[in-house]
């Protein structure tokens, strides 16, 4: 029969065992949350990196279509200056002329 000594370093031993396998399971559920966290920001970091891709699209084609906007209202202006210009042409010719002729 064993005695009281050897049942102690028995469980000693045992509770030795325990406490490596506890710290060496707490190390590797550490390692696994710390990969799995790893891979989160990665795909997070991905899905944002492709938002911005097509945020930047959609900014792009809407900047193109206000600029189409824009050259199309300045293209109107500038036909309604030369045609005011266009309108006023011949007054200006006889007055260059009229003061060509006073000097």
């Amino acid at each position: 029969m064993p005695s009281i000594i050897d049942k102690i370093t028995d469980v000693e031993s045992q509770a030795t065992a325990l406490k490596r396998e506890s710290a060496a399971k707490a190390r590797e559920a550490i390692a696994n949350a710390g990969a799995e966290a790893l891979k989160s920001v990665a795909a997070a970091r991905d899905q944002g990196r492709e938002e911005l891709a097509a945020v930047q699209a959609r900014a792009e084609e809407e900047g193109q279509g206000v600029a189409k906007s824009i050259r199309e209202q300045k293209a109107k202006e500038a036909d309604a200056v030369c045609a005011a210009a266009k309108e006023h042409m011949t007054e200006a010719v006889s007055y260059i002329l009229e003061r060509v002729k006073q000097v």
